[in-house]
């Protein structure tokens, strides 16, 4: 969470003077609104493309264009140390810093590459940014962890989660994530002195983390029209959802429900999946290389099959059996199962029913997923219908 001693409401009666002001994280949604109507240089180039960041950041970050990028550089330093190098070895007295985007980093590109000039070293630290999806592939971070570790010269990765990446779930080897709220935080000193780039993007900072904490309020108010987030900066119906997974997951952990949710991306719609072992990824008796799962996809709960056996036909038999059985099932009208009919049983992660879900009562959704998982979990038709292996 941003600290409230360095977030302070515009004097009304100075609003349009930049230098009076300190970064102000919008509270309500008309304040958000509003923000979003005025304009924001980063959000027209593109909040959502990396490219836009490694701009901004690529002058942020140079001292031969604002002399305090040493005391920001510093800042993330101290970061590295905190979040786990606690022997980073960069000197906190940083003479310069230059900033180049895209640069060869072993077998990969890093979107940002800093070379730190302190009194004594030379050294490189490696910065990648990610703002509404994960990693390139499987291996993207694992490569650039394993070259940079194999340096003398680079003491520690740092990646920048500026969007709804801040919430989701990967592994991300030896990079160091820092989410905007964290970003705010240590940088909001060198605001009201910085440069109008330095104060465009963190203003664009503030609008993301007002994103994140009104998603549910912005969800409620949209129910019957998903066109209406765009006014609020949301750059997809997905990148809202992903923060009202969030908000939901948060709302399960309160509530003491004993089940663990991943969320990530899935590709064209935001994923929640449900990863407690008890009731998810079970594996199917007679059906080597199949295993069933539940998870969240944008509006839907869904159960589906993580597919890569040879034998499509046993796999079609199963599917179609469990979906006959689940249909006897009486539960209520909004959670009975809806058979996805007509679709192939191909290797891939194909769906076997689906539940309409509605995230406006977070209390009535969860009693909803508690039900559908005792009706037709591992205690239900599916534990009855196949026992793991």
């Amino acid at each position: 969470m941003v600290k409230e001693k360095l977030i302070q409401k515009p004097d009304p009666s100075q609003e349009n003077s930049s230098e009076n002001k300190r970064v102000h994280i919008p509270e309500t949604l008309d304040e958000l609104y509003h923000e979003e109507k005025r304009g924001n240089p980063v959000v027209i180039a593109g909040y959502g493309r990396e490219s836009t960041h490694k701009g901004y950041l690529s002058w942020i970050l140079d001292s031969s264009r604002w002399e305090r990028a040493v005391d920001l550089l510093a800042s993330l330093i101290r970061q590295l140390d905190a979040l786990g190098n606690a022997q980073s070895g960069l000197e906190l007295k940083v003479a310069s810093t230059d900033c180049m985007s895209e640069v060869r980093f072993g077998k990969r590109k890093v979107d940002l590459l800093l070379n730190v000039q302190s009194q004594n070293s030379k050294q490189q630290l490696p910065i990648e940014l990610k703002t509404d999806s994960g990693p390139t592939d499987e291996k993207q971070f694992g490569h650039m962890s394993d070259y940079a570790q194999s340096l003398s010269d680079c003491p520690g990765c740092l990646l920048l989660c500026l969007g709804s990446t801040s919430v989701q779930d990967y592994d991300w080897g030896s990079f160091r994530p820092l989410t905007p709220e964290r970003l705010l935080e240590i940088w909001s000193q060198y605001y009201q002195a910085g440069p109008q780039y330095f104060k465009d993007w963190m203003n664009a900072l503030a609008l993301e983390v007002a994103r994140k904490r009104l998603a549910h309020q912005v969800y409620l108010q949209n129910r019957e029209n998903h066109g209406g987030y765009k006014g609020y900066g949301y750059r997809s119906y997905e990148h809202l959802m992903y923060y009202v997974y969030f908000q939901f997951r948060e709302h399960l952990k309160n509530e003491s429900v004993p089940l663990d949710w991943t969320i990530y991306s899935g590709g064209y719609n935001a994923v929640m999946n449900l990863t407690s072992p008890e009731q998810s990824w079970r594996t199917i008796k007679g059906l080597k290389d199949v295993r069933w799962y539940f998870e969240f996809n944008n509006d839907r709960f869904l159960l589906k099959l993580k597919q890569k056996s040879e034998d499509i036909e046993s796999v079609r038999q199963w599917a179609e059996r469990c979906q006959e059985l689940m249909e006897l099932v009486e539960v209520s009208s909004h959670l009975k199962p809806v058979p996805k009919r007509g679709g192939g049983w191909k290797k891939g992660w194909p769906a076997v029913v689906y539940w309409e879900t509605d995230f406006t009562d977070f209390k009535k959704l969860s009693a909803d997923v508690s039900i559908i998982l005792e009706r037709f979990g591992a205690n239900g038709v599916l534990g009855n219908l196949s026992q793991g292996e």
